[in-house]
């Protein structure tokens, strides 16, 4: 006897009643705040953000349009709102070393304010240095000093 594979149309999907459900929408509904699943790489992946060492990295496989990149982001955003915010860093330039650059530490959010007044400062500089040589006052010393060592 052969068992016939065929369905009807009704058959090709399911159909939820809607009664079963205590919400009208699915914007009354609190969005879901863990991984279903996947407990180790949760565990994983807070132990990595957990380690206060240097040299540690988390590394996340799998195959695409799982959702990896979702999760991940959801727990590291979550642990960093339990952290105190960091310090802002601005590179400047080292005159002893240009190819060494120094790290300065601001108070966070300070750095673009630090970035835009050393800007405005050397604008300032490109004016205001010019004039300065240009002073009769400048000159004045200039020629007393010129004068002092000439003589001698």
């Amino acid at each position: 006897m052969t068992t016939s594979l065929e369905l009807n149309a009704s058959e090709l999907r399911a159909v939820c009643d809607p009664s079963v459900f205590d919400f009208t929408t699915t914007g009354e509904v609190d969005p879901l705040d863990r991984v279903i699943g996947q407990r180790r790489a949760v565990q994983a992946i807070e132990f990595g953000l957990n380690m206060k060492s240097a040299g540690y990295n988390i590394f996340v496989s799998g195959p695409e349009g799982t959702g990896k990149t979702t999760i991940v982001r959801d727990l590291v955003e979550r642990h960093a709102r339990e952290q105190p915010t960091p310090s802002s860093w601005c590179m400047v330039n080292n005159f002893k070393d240009e190819y060494r650059p120094r790290a300065i530490a601001l108070p966070p959010g300070r750095a673009v304010a630090f970035s835009r007044r050393m800007e405005k400062f050397i604008e300032d500089l490109k004016t205001s240095l010019p004039r300065a040589f240009e002073d009769s006052d400048y000159q004045e010393r200039l020629a007393d000093i010129q004068n002092r060592y000439t003589d001698m």
